[in-house]
């Protein structure tokens, strides 16, 4: 029996080698990879690749080149032996069914689960079986820990089998006991650097069969990885003509670019620049240690735009598309308790319900009724209609935990209820379907799932995106697709730390220390072979090799550049050593020549922008043109008759907040109330009640407070201070449980502890906050007199009106009438006081009686002026003061009209002259201490500008827009 061959080469010397051998007839070849398959075919159709160097064509031969799982599997089938092996999501449900027998407090199943699949994994590639596992319980550091995983692993596997399949590992196994006894070609083994457990049975047992002709490795004899893997081969004879391998080296270029993005767009248009110079698509790579699939996305949108095409399978996760996401979200949603943004999700992916509905209309009713979320008993008094369709969901979200069988049964019925309308829709749901195909085999388990696995399996999916693409194309993959392959031009993305080399974790469950004592392959850091994947990467290369690198990500997260990279551009320039760790990006830029990796000139790209016009964005232009020039996009208005009426009605009918609201900013006035832009609500992201309702809440609890509190109750309460009477203290409690009962009744809360932790917090607020009015009360010599004042015909309409005609201002020829409801005023010996309450410290209005003067705070000074007239009293006699719930009484917070009234109507008077002329300027003060007049705008997140630095200090530094208006 000969020994076999072994030789060190490169791929591409590896490919002409086997393909020679193989054109005899005589052997086959086990491929490492589908990369050396595909090598190795193409050097038997290359001419002068054939036995016979004088031939021009090559042989017609039959290459039998399979990976060494395919050779298994025919083997195994040769011998009447069909075996099923078990799919991926299969094995992970498994494995994560299994999980429970070794779950503990601290990791759950889920989590469990996916660890032991790598560990068993591990220990059945390295050739083992549980019964050798278990062999080695007493050499292991944790036997407690290796016992609980041998059940969950030996409860895995009773798993697999009762669904009809079996492990990978066990075909490779009954593969390599099979060979001996059976007939076949010898076999030249070709492009395998490392090898598992299992694999090495095989190829031992084709060499004892005699029936190993050679191994080629791609590496040189020297390389720490491979010796590794060389040691563990049969008894081999080294080659002499391949005792070393014939390495050229191609010409380098590395670049670094500032993010992620620009670099592969960057690097698409070098690509088109080498297709213009007469390199053909199949001679050119892009290559990356890993690439996600939003890296693929990218490489073929910026291929697109360079005007090639690239080979790279795009792929989107199943919960990606609408029907994967609304199963996944549907299965979620009684956990989370139907949150109203899935259900409106839900909806409009697709999900057709038996009720027909608006879901536009929907959206918004439910938005305006503070909805967050609740099933259809507690929704029922708020949202009819939106109950009946939440009632319909939770007939398809399981409240418990299912059998394999109607898990199947429930996904098939949700399936139904999507229109398949495009060819993605069937591939979604043909993968759902093979889903629910896995969970009815399953039933043969005879256990329950929860939710929570059925969406694991969902998650692990992805779909495939398949559009039209043309044969010729630029490669585009992975290290270790590139295996093999060979390229004259061959560019290597994301030479990043972390990325390329990929740091290694040390299992938690089968440490290395106790894979070392089981003859395991140890995890380690994995730099040897990341360092041979580095060379394979250069071999690869025929002509040359384009090195790149990100800056950053593009969100602020500095790169570094990878080690790999640093020690490669050390050994081209070992003099600049030091400033290559220092400053890798910038002794680049100064050590490249001048071909290096650069942007394509806009003169290379003039024929893609021939065929493929980019639109012309007036929109932007105009922005740009007229910005900062007192236009309409700065909100100076050229008054039409539409704008007049429409400007003219707004001022119909207004009220105090409405002209505070244009004292902060004009703009924000011309959006609220005259073309009518509102915020849109998330109730279901606000943990605790909306700060509107809570001011209604708190408003509602003083009122009945007050009103209840009898002069001789108060007299009483004073003499207690400065704590609270211990009587007045539980009746405030008391109306505060009631007005939470009421709210909770109408809105149930989405988050129980947080609606408990808000009236706590309110109890203990109001208690000081009513203490401390009380002896403000007592100070002043004051008494509540009227309670929610209430006066225009706005308030007549709601039933609640206290004075039913409108507060009127003649501004010139302007009349404007102003409605509104007074919080509380107090009064005594003919003097009163508008008191207005705001919730928390009301930080906005502090030193109050400026802030009027400035146009900025105008609500409480207009109360005071229709005081005036509906209680026929002087403006001396007025004063008011707003009441901070969790501030305390400070004199910042109070004024005295007669000090601002003549102040006052001057202001009006230039607000209105200013909306009658249409001039609203933004005004972005972003302040808390001052007036903040961004806080409430619906536009903040987007006004142009308020994130223009330049614009917003040329209207802020005027300090107010009164004086901006003045000016």
């Amino acid at each position: 029996m000969t020994a076999p061959l072994l030789h060190f080469a490169r791929y591409r010397d590896i490919a002409a080698d086997v393909a020679a051998r193989l054109s005899t007839g005589a052997e086959d070849a086990i491929v490492a990879s589908g990369g050396m398959a595909t090598a190795i075919t193409a050097a038997a159709l290359t001419p002068g690749a054939a036995a016979s160097p004088n031939e021009s064509l090559p042989q017609a031969v039959s290459l039998e080149l399979v990976t060494i799982e395919v050779f298994a599997r025919k083997l195994v089938n040769d011998a009447g032996e069909y075996p099923r092996v078990a799919s991926d999501e299969e094995q992970r449900l498994a494995m994560r069914s299994a999980a429970r027998l070794a779950a503990d407090r601290i990791i759950d199943s889920q989590a469990l689960g996916a660890m032991l699949q790598r560990s068993y994994r591990d220990v059945r590639d390295a050739g083992l079986t549980l019964d050798e596992f278990e062999q080695h319980l007493g050499s292991m550091r944790s036997r407690r820990r290796a016992e609980a995983m041998l059940r969950a692993w030996r409860d895995y596997e009773r798993l697999i089998a009762d669904l009809g399949a079996v492990d990978p590992a066990d075909v490779l196994l009954r593969a390599a006991s099979l060979i001996e006894s059976s007939n076949g070609k010898p076999q030249v083994v070709a492009g395998f650097y490392d090898m598992t457990g299992a694999q090495l049975r095989i190829v031992h047992a084709l060499s004892k069969a005699g029936r190993l002709a050679a191994i080629f490795v791609p590496a040189s004899d020297d390389d720490a990885f491979a010796n590794h893997y060389v040691k563990q081969l049969p008894d081999c004879v080294l080659a002499p003509q391949s005792a070393t391998l014939r390495i050229k080296i191609p010409a380098s270029e590395i670049a670094q670019f500032e993010t992620r993005a620009v670099e592969l767009r960057e690097v698409c248009k070098v690509v088109n620049k080498r297709i213009d110079e007469g390199a053909s698509l199949a001679s050119i790579a892009i290559v990356a240690r890993s690439l996600t699939a939003h890296d693929i996305r990218l490489i073929h949108r910026f291929a697109d735009e360079s005007g090639f095409e690239v080979s790279a399978v795009e792929t989107s996760p199943l919960f990606a598309h609408r029907i994967g996401r609304s199963v996944r979200a549907l299965l979620r949603m009684r956990d989370r308790m139907f949150p109203r943004a899935g259900v409106m999700e839900l909806l409009r992916d697709g999900f057709t319900i038996s009720r027909q509905v608006n879901i536009d209309e929907l959206d918004v009713s439910t938005r305006r009724a503070n909805i967050a979320g609740g099933d259809s008993d507690s929704l029922r008094p708020r949202a009819d209609e939106y109950a009946d369709v939440v009632a319909e969901l939770e007939s398809f979200a399981p409240s418990s935990t299912l059998g394999g069988a109607a898990w199947g049964s429930l996904l098939d019925r949700i399936l139904q209820r999507f229109k398949i309308e495009t060819d993605a829709d069937v591939d979604a749901a043909e993968a759902v379907g093979q889903i629910a195909a896995i969970l009815r085999r399953a039933e043969a388990w005879h256990r329950r799932f929860d939710a929570a696995t059925v969406v694991d399996l969902i998650e692990q999916v992805s779909l495939t995106v398949t559009p039209d693409r043309p044969s010729a194309s630029v490669w585009a993959g992975d290290v270790m697709r590139f295996r093999g392959r060979t390229f004259d031009h061959v560019f290597v993305v994301r030479m990043e730390d972390e990325v390329f080399p990929q740091r290694r974790t040390e299992d938690p469950l089968l440490t290395d220390a106790d894979r070392r004592a089981m003859g395991l392959r140890e995890i380690g850091d994995g730099r040897d072979e990341e360092r041979l994947l580095f060379q394979l990467l250069l071999d690869g290369a025929s002509d040359s090799v384009h090195f790149s690198v990100a800056g950053s990500d593009g969100v602020g997260k500095l790169i570094r550049p990878s080690s790999l990279l640093r020690h490669f551009a050390i050994e081209k320039f070992p003099e600049r050593r030091a400033d290559i760790l220092r400053n890798f990006a910038a002794v680049m830029a100064s050590l490249l020549c001048e071909d290096r990796l650069q942007p394509v000139g806009i003169d290379r790209l003039k024929p893609v922008l021939t065929q493929k016009p980019r639109p012309v964005h007036t929109r932007q232009l105009q922005l740009i043109a007229r910005s900062g020039s007192r236009s309409t996009f700065d909100g100076y208005l050229d008054v039409t008759p539409e704008i007049d009426a429409r400007i003219r009605a707004a001022l119909s009918s207004l009220s105090p907040t409405h002209l505070e609201d244009f004292g902060e900013c004009p703009q924000k006035f011309l959006l609220k109330h005259i073309l009518g832009v509102r915020d849109v609500d998330e109730p279901e992201r606000e943990l605790h009640v909306n700060p509107r309702d809570k001011g209604s809440l708190d408003h509602r609890i003083l009122e009945r407070f007050y009103r209840a509190l009898s002069p001789r109750e108060l007299d009483a309460a004073v003499a207690a201070l400065p704590r609270l009477a211990p009587a007045l203290r539980e009746r405030l409690d008391g109306i505060i449980d009631d007005a939470f009962d009421d709210l909770d009744s109408r809105m149930p809360p989405f988050n129980r502890a947080m609606r408990d932790i808000e009236r706590r917090s309110t109890k203990r607020h109001l208690q000081t906050f009513v203490a401390a009015d009380l002896a403000d009360l007592e100070a002043s010599g004051l008494r509540p007199r009227e309670f929610e004042y209430a006066f225009g015909p706005k308030f007549v309409r709601r039933g609640n009106a206290a004075h039913a005609e409108a507060f009127v201002y003649q501004a010139g020829p302007l009349t404007i009438p102003i409605e509104g409801q007074i919080d509380r005023i107090d009064g005594n010996a003919g003097k009163l006081r508008i008191i207005d309450y705001k919730s928390g410290k009301a930080l906005r209005h502090l030193d109050l009686a400026d802030k009027i003067n400035r146009g900025v705070r105008m609500q409480l000074a207009l109360y005071a002026m229709a005081v005036t007239e509906f209680f026929g009293m002087d403006a001396s006699a007025i004063s008011g003061a707003i009441k901070p719930l969790r501030g305390g009484n400070d004199s910042r917070y109070s004024f005295a009209l007669a000090d601002h009234i003549d102040e006052l109507r001057r202001t009006i008077e230039l607000f209105a002259g200013s909306m009658i002329g249409g001039t609203f300027p933004a005004f972005p003060a972003d302040n808390d201490n001052d007036f903040n007049s961004c806080k409430y705008c619906p536009v903040n997140h987007s006004c142009r500008t308020k994130h223009n630095d330049a614009e917003a200090y040329a209207v802020t530094r005027h300090g107010d827009p009164k004086t901006l208006l003045k000016s």
